[in-house]
């Protein structure tokens, strides 16, 4: 089933906050709900990645991470995560 929304995090070293929010999303929906998190390249980029897997095999939602080569800034982040969506 094709996602009807899909929530975009950027990320860029708060690896406690990427989690809190992850976590915070709730729904019974979830396979109409894609999490998409695109981290840029922040020196904190393995913990970060490190910490989404960790989430990723508990979730009951499709979460996709992506690492940007190198550092796009908070709006052309957000438009890398935009053009990802399905």
């Amino acid at each position: 089933m094709q996602p009807i929304l899909s929530i975009g995090i950027t990320s860029y070293k708060r690896v406690n906050e990427l989690i809190r929010c992850i976590k915070s999303v709730q729904t019974k929906y979830t396979n109409e709900i894609e999490i998409l998190i695109s981290e840029d390249c922040s020196p904190l980029s393995n913990e970060i990645k490190s910490a989404v897997e960790a989430i990723q095999k508990d979730s009951p939602y499709v979460i996709r991470f992506t690492t940007n080569e190198h550092n796009l800034g908070y709006d052309m982040n957000l438009g890398a995560i935009i053009r990802k969506c399905t």
